[in-house]
């Protein structure tokens, strides 16, 4: 084997890699003491000040050594990192200076740059000082404080000039331990002039050290913008994710757009998951706002929904259904975990029915009940996310002794059904609990016997058997198998439901508080009515007796089966004439149980003759929504009054008798002309800033706060049945500014645990409209409607068509065409240039919406009547108009003069001006496309437009420019909605134009329609324009009019004559000016050139 060569000594390596590997030492001081060779590498002042360099950065490397490292710092290691690019700024000379002062004083006061205090060494304070007459001159200032002056200048009146000679001339940088709040400085420079970072990161100033709170800042504030985020990104900030959430909890769509440009889609949904995820946190309190923001501008899967409510994937829950469904015998001496059946229904089977934990991560939040409306909202009663929801909403009852409705009572209204697990919830409220969750206990146990009894659809029962009635095996009899699945869910659904009221009545049997008197078996009505004043008062005792009434109810009668449409006829007719020929008489009925049992019966049979005649199953579809598939009940009312009597109002709808009235009085239109929704918004936000402001002046906190709640569910969307009126009402609106009064006063009833109708303890007047008039709240309603939907709908779209157009400019800037005008040929000029008058058009438009805004902010609140402000509290219009600029984010202010903003809505006619305008430029823009697109064979040709579908029914293969008509069909709507608007608002005749609603109506439509029309055009037609530039090309050679370019060479009669010869006989222009021997073809190529005919020379 060849001998292998003596390897190398390490100490042979050449001393510049021993500096490079010394620079890698986390802590090279312990190299030292290791040996000469490395305490000489380690001493040394170059490989020390690279050393330096690599751990502090090359700017700031002296100030952080002097900070951090001094025992390295010495004459030598100064002079190598200054000659390295170490920068000495004047706020280190300052430091420099005051510390040798102290060490010379022997002051020991708090010393921000170390603890150790010890003079300077000679060399090393000279060339501090020296270097910084040097380079700062007459204007050293050594003994201030630039720190000081640059906090001074930020937060108070200083000029931008003092600010930036502090950072360019003076080197400051805003460091941690400089200043406090840097991130604020830093943000306010940027905001002052964003080139103030350039410099700053010169300075050798880090972003990374204050990234998190500027960037926070800078996504939350209310003029953020694409570009503007881009500046910030350009310059070494980063977005973190805390950042991208607080936007996105800011539910602003400017804030959205911007982050939508420079944060990938599937990061602002990776948020967007994370969000909800946190927003039903037990230590969070549910927005509503926040995610119907977000679930208008992202799709939210509903795996993220699951995991946010219940933290885990829906197959480790529990099966609910499973846990009404098990089946375990009992076993001789078994405790609570079992059944005791009685001999009636010994034959069913038995189960343990156990008492889950809340399942909804919201539970423990103050209100869950806003997160689990907004699921029941969202789902619907029947999904599993609402019955989780809907079982936690009867747990919660047992957690709380608030007068506030139970939210069960909402997934009850909405459809939602009783599951027999839910008696074990019932009765662990009555036993466990007090004071109002008990009283809606009972409430709610009584509408389980509803559902289970009375609902037709579900536990069919009878106490009357008629003769020859084909009754329903028990399953293990024979036949059983011979019932249709439908019969098969009904027994077993019956017999889930008495296993679980025999499981509760023996539960509560066992308490000694719910010990009540026996019930005798000679009364004839059932259990659950025959309370007496003698019974005790005990609430487990009452509850006892309900359930042992329902109980009995279930198991007492016989079971109706009907197998077909034909016998089901002949059991009603039987059944009907047996009850009428064949009373009972017997002492177990009285006539008014006979009469509900006929009922009940009456109704079974009427669903069974229902669910017969589908044989598809449409029935069971429908039960699967609701217990109840009786026929339906007549409507219930009740009955709510006004200054002019008493109406009758649907009893499951907010409003009251004067919407009611206004319902009679005004049917015109129908739903299709209801008042828009925007407006409905808008009168809830100034309800609700309404009430916080009257609760600094005497209204009731509880009353403001329900008010406020009341409020905040309409603007998020809830409750838009209960705003039922039209348009064609009375001008001033009153009518829809009483709905909603009457709306939120009754929501704050509901809410306080009071009767809806009463007024009390919350009144739809002196509470809700309290300081207001119609006159005022509907033109302050009109102008928060207006500036938010331009805000939120028009200007965003606007825009986007904007930079659409913009890139097209851009992309055709070298193709050149034959320019039009009056239809006829002309010069030439680019596509790009053509394109870029239409973007300039529709910047225009963005500028005059804009500049209408200014008036649109301007409120009428507190004019109250006249514009005089009477019953109102002097500051309540400026206090109101701040709170909705507050509530809003909008900067809306007090109207200067009230008389102008009741009596003229003239800023409503400049907006819808500025509308008109824009219609005006948008259908002139459509027309060209469609003009340029027009062929694909026969017309100009000159543009592809994007083929979306299918043009005619006739005609195989034709596409037609279907967004440019839809586009020119909104501008005659907006161009026809202006002339109304125009109209109306001329007619404010004295104190008051009575024209509101058809104005704030026309408005709302032509910001819609412009909206939508805009981001369809944008996406559907123009992203995907296309050139069609061999025959732009054709038709530009083709052109008679390049023949202006010869003017200057030929005379413009001369060039007259080549053009109509040309025309004339059909030749080419060149042709033409040849044989007139005006030029020679080489002339003729070197004069008519098109690319250098469009601009100036």
């Amino acid at each position: 084997m060849d001998e292998q060569p003596e390897a190398s000594s390490w100490m042979t390596l050449p001393s510049e890699l021993w500096t490079q590997i010394f620079c890698l030492v986390d802590d090279p001081s312990g190299l030292t003491l290791t040996c000469r060779f490395l305490h000489r590498i380690a001493t040394d002042p170059g490989a020390v000040a690279q050393w330096l360099i690599r751990a502090h950065g090359r700017p700031l490397s002296l100030y952080r050594t002097l900070l951090l490292n001094k025992k390295v710092l010495t004459h030598s290691v100064a002079l190598h990192l200054r000659r390295l690019g170490a920068l000495i700024p004047r706020f280190l000379v300052q430091h420099v200076v005051k510390e040798q002062a102290e060490a010379v004083l022997g002051n020991a006061g708090a010393r921000p740059f170390g603890a150790a205090v010890r003079p300077f060494p000679a060399a090393l304070y000279a060339l501090f000082i020296g270097e910084g007459y040097r380079l700062y001159g007459d204007e050293a200032d050594f003994a201030g404080d630039d720190s000081s002056a640059l906090a001074s200048a930020m937060f108070g009146d200083a000029s931008l000039e003092q600010i930036r000679r502090l950072i360019v001339d003076f080197s400051f940088v805003p460091l941690r331990s400089l200043i406090m709040h840097p991130e604020e400085v830093v943000f306010r420079i940027a905001k002052i002039d964003i080139s103030l970072i350039d410099h700053l990161l010169t300075n050798g100033w880090d972003p990374e050290e204050v990234n998190e709170g500027v960037m926070r800042r800078v996504v939350t504030a209310s003029d953020v913008t694409p570009e503007m985020l881009g500046c910030y990104l350009d310059r070494g900030f980063t977005l973190t994710p805390s950042a991208i959430k607080a936007a996105l909890r800011k539910c602003d769509i400017a804030t959205l757009m911007a982050l939508r440009v420079h944060v990938p889609q599937s990061e602002l949904q990776e948020m967007v998951n994370e969000i909800f995820i946190d927003n039903l946190a037990p230590d969070f309190n549910f927005s509503i706002t926040l995610v119907n923001f977000l679930n208008q501008n992202f799709t939210v899967p509903d795996c993220v929904i699951e995991k946010a409510l219940v933290g885990q994937s829906s197959a480790q829950l529990q099966d609910l259904d499973k846990v009404d469904m098990m089946v375990a015998p009992r076993a001789e001496g078994a405790t609570d975990v079992g059944l005791v059946v009685p001999a009636r229904t010994s034959s069913l089977p038995t189960c343990p029915l156990m008492l889950p934990t809340h399942l909804t991560r919201c539970f423990k939040q103050p209100k869950p009940g806003v997160a689990w409306r907004w699921v029941l909202q969202t789902y619907g009663p029947i999904h599993r996310f609402s019955q989780w929801c809907f079982d936690d909403s009867l747990l919660r009852m047992s957690h709380t002794d608030g007068g506030a409705r139970p939210t069960a009572y909402d997934f009850l209204a909405a459809g939602a059904c009783f599951r027999p697990r839910h008696a074990r919830y019932l009765s662990a409220i009555a036993m466990g609990s007090s004071g109002f969750a008990v009283l809606a206990a009972h409430d709610l146990l009584q509408k389980m016997r509803i559902q289970v009894i009375d609902g037709g659809g579900h536990c069919l029962t009878t106490a009357y058997s008629p003769p020859n009635e084909i009754k329903a095996p028990h399953p293990n009899e024979q036949g059983a198998n011979d019932q249709s699945p439908g019969q098969c869910d009904l027994l077993q659904e019956r017999q889930m439901w008495c296993i679980a009221f025999q499981s509760e009545v023996e539960r509560l049997r066992a308490r000694p508080s719910a010990k009540a008197p026996e019930v005798g078996s000679e009364k004839a009505t059932p259990v659950w009515a025959q309370r007496k004043a003698s019974d005790p008062a005990f609430p487990a005792a009452w509850f006892l007796r309900e359930m042992e009434g329902i109980l009995d109810e279930l198991t007492g009668g016989q079971k109706l089966r009907v197998s077909d449409a034909s016998s089901s006829i002949v059991a009603l007719c039987s059944f009907r004439r047996l009850c009428l020929q064949n009373r009972p008489t017997a002492p177990e009925f009285s006539p008014r149980g006979f009469r509900r049992r006929v009922i009940l019966a009456y109704q079974s049979i009427m669903f069974r003759l229902a669910t017969v005649s589908s044989r598809a199953g449409a029935a069971r579809s429908l039960s699967a929504r609701t217990f109840s598939t009786a026929p339906a009940l007549p409507q219930s009312y009740r009955v709510e009054k006004d200054t002019m009597g008493e109406l009758q109002v649907p009893s499951d709808r907010y409003w009251g008798a004067q919407t009611q009235r206004s319902l009679m009085n005004f049917d015109i239109g129908g739903e299709t002309e209801r008042m828009p929704y925007p407006v409905i918004k808008a009168f809830a936000v100034v309800k609700k800033a309404a009430a916080k402001v009257n609760s600094q002046t005497g209204l009731d906190a509880k009353v403001a706060e329900a008010i406020v709640q009341a409020a905040d569910e309409v603007i998020a969307g809830q409750h838009k049945d209960h705003f039922p009126l039209v348009v064609w009402q009375t001008g001033s609106g009153t009518q829809t500014n009483m709905n909603v009064n009457e709306v939120l006063s009754n929501r704050a009833i509901e809410i306080m645990g009071g009767e809806l109708g009463s007024k009390t303890p919350v009144h739809p007047n002196d509470h809700v409209n309290n300081g207001q008039s119609s006159n005022d709240t509907f033109p302050t309603a009109m102008h928060v409607a207006a500036v938010t939907e331009i805000h939120q709908r028009l200007i965003p779209s606007l825009e986007k068509l904007e930079k659409a157009l913009d890139a097209k400019a851009h992309e055709f800037s070298k193709i050149v065409k034959i320019g039009r005008t009056h239809l006829q040929d002309a010069t030439p000029l680019t596509l790009g240039q053509e394109f870029s008058g239409y973007k300039t058009q529709v910047e225009y438009g963005i500028e005059r919406v804009k500049s209408a805004l200014p008036r649109l902010y301007n409120l009428a609140q507190g004019g109250t009547a006249v514009g005089t402000g009477l019953n109102t509290k002097i500051g309540f219009a400026e206090k109101i108009a701040a709170q909705i600029a507050e509530d809003t984010g909008l900067p809306f202010q007090t109207a200067p003069n009230k008389f102008e903003a009741l009596a003229a809505h003239d800023a409503i006619i400049e907006a819808s001006g500025a509308l008109n305008t824009l219609a005006a430029s948008l259908n002139k823009i459509a027309n060209d496309i469609r003009l340029l697109g027009s062929g694909p064979r026969c017309g100009l040709g000159e543009l592809h437009l994007p083929e979306n579908e299918p043009g005619s029914s006739i005609m195989p293969g034709k596409v037609n420019p279907t967004q440019c008509e839809a586009m020119t069909m909104v501008c005659a709507q907006v161009i026809g909605n202006h002339t109304a608007i125009t109209v109306a608002g001329a007619q404010g005749h004295f104190e008051l134009n009575v024209f509101k609603p058809v104005m704030i109506r026309n408005l709302l439509h032509s910001i819609r329609l412009l909206a939508d029309a805009s981001a369809s055009f944008t996406d559907k037609c123009v992203s995907g324009i296309e050139p069609n530039e061999g025959r732009i090309t054709e038709i530009l050679k083709e052109s008679l009019m390049l023949v202006t370019a010869l003017n200057p060479y030929i005379g413009y009669d001369n060039a007259a004559k080549a053009a109509k010869k040309a025309h004339k006989e059909g030749t080419t222009l060149k042709q033409a000016t040849v044989s007139l021997g005006l030029l020679n073809e080489e002339e003729f190529d070197r004069y008519v050139r098109p690319e250098q005919m469009i601009g100036p020379k």
